[in-house]
């Protein structure tokens, strides 16, 4: 387990170059019997088609309300690696905004808004909310609302009939449900 956190020591904080370095280090190092679960928090956006999320450096373009492509982290990337990693099983979480990178609210833009990341084969995608939409942050927690409920169901709150025993439908069921309760 790998934790790159604002608050961490320098060599693990979120920044593109580390995010990218222990990504690589995760797909190297799955065999065919491993669980491979990515869960990238923060702020997420799209642009020219493709599903990226900004780590910590990310920097503006000449546009300030709209971010350098070249400084964050394609998720859409990422799915593709999930595809052809030999890890047994693949998940892919995501609790992130999928707001327009413009700042705008125009029709327009909301057309250009952030689309579904489509899972392929063998990945299963959980992401906090849809496209055009805000995951909201839980103040008192430190964290979003929907990685407060994931946490939650890995807690066991997911198991809904007791055997003591998570499946991944268990866990998107509970998290889905209760971010909306929760938020």
């Amino acid at each position: 387990i790998v934790e790159l956190k604002s608050t961490s020591p320098a060599n693990l904080r979120p920044s593109q170059r580390y995010i990218r370095r222990q990504v690589d280090a995760l797909f190297k190092a799955a065999g065919p019997n491993d669980l491979l679960f990515l869960h990238f928090s923060g702020h997420g956006f799209q642009t020219d088609g493709v599903v990226r999320f900004a780590p910590e450096d990310a920097t503006a373009t000449g546009d300030e309300n709209v971010l350098d492509p070249e400084t964050t982290i394609s998720l859409t990337e990422i799915v593709e690696r999930l595809t052809s990693s030999q890890a047994k099983f693949k998940w892919l979480i995501v609790d992130a905004c999928r707001e327009n990178p413009t700042g705008t609210r125009s029709a327009a833009a909301s057309a250009r808004a952030l689309k579904n990341i489509d899972p392929n084969k063998g990945v299963l995608v959980l992401q906090s909310c849809a496209e055009g939409e805000l995951s909201f942050e839980d103040a008192e927690a430190g964290r979003g609302f929907f990685t407060g409920r994931l946490l939650e169901a890995f807690d066991g709150k997911a198991d809904f009939d007791g055997d003591g025993a998570l499946s991944a439908l268990d866990v998107c069921k509970y998290v889905s449900e209760q971010t909306l309760a929760a938020s």
